[in-house]
């Protein structure tokens, strides 16, 4: 008996090889950068997962539950994760060596805010939020020193008192004027440009 062998079972006797050796210099690659991620959290409590929350793949890429707990997780479950595991802190590590830390402790929120020698801003994270300059957010040190005191009168509580009733009155107008609180359920309201609304 003869046997055709023809080059597309000649490259499926190739591929698993090669898929095979893939997998494996990914993970010998990604392994030193996990474990030292481990370590730089003391291997606490949390979730353990291939994707990092905060990269690119990490935005855009749903929850796996099992595998990925989601970008949104902080919204989506509250002070609920935190209760599953039993702690004020709980971590995130990627196989990709990174490593997030999660805090539902308001003084140690504080503490950490407030020490900026033990607890650099990691600014090359908010580099996307430059597009109109420095700011408060993606600035540290005497830069941001400066940022915080042009902006300081503005952030207080009379401030943010003000901005809250503004804000709430804008959107009762809204409401009122475009005729959206006749809605009824399931209805949609369609805006080709949202400039229309925001600039009267």
């Amino acid at each position: 008996m003869w046997t055709l062998i023809t080059s597309a079972s000649i490259y499926s006797l190739y591929a698993l090889p090669i898929i095979t050796l893939s997998a494996l210099g990914i993970y010998v690659r990604l392994l030193p950068l996990y474990k030292r991620a481990i370590k730089r959290v003391a291997n606490h409590v949390g979730f353990r997962s291939l994707i990092s929350p905060f990269s690119g793949a990490g935005f855009g890429t749903p929850r796996i539950r099992g595998i990925y707990q989601g970008f949104d997780m902080p919204w989506r479950e509250k002070h609920k994760v935190f209760e599953k595991w039993g702690s004020d802190v709980i971590t995130s590590v990627s196989w990709t060596g990174r490593s997030v830390i999660y805090l539902a402790d308001a003084d140690l929120i504080q503490r950490i805010n407030g020490n900026a020698r033990f607890f650099p801003k990691p600014v090359e994270e908010y580099t996307v939020l430059n597009f109109f300059g420095p700011n408060l957010v993606t600035a540290a040190g005497k830069a941001w020193r400066r940022q915080f005191n042009v902006s300081k009168d503005v952030f207080n509580s009379a401030g943010m008192g003000f901005l809250w009733t503004e804000t709430r009155n804008i959107f009762d107008s809204m409401m009122t004027t475009n005729g959206w609180n006749n809605l009824r359920a399931g209805e949609e309201i369609v805006t080709p440009h949202v400039v229309d609304i925001t600039l009267r």
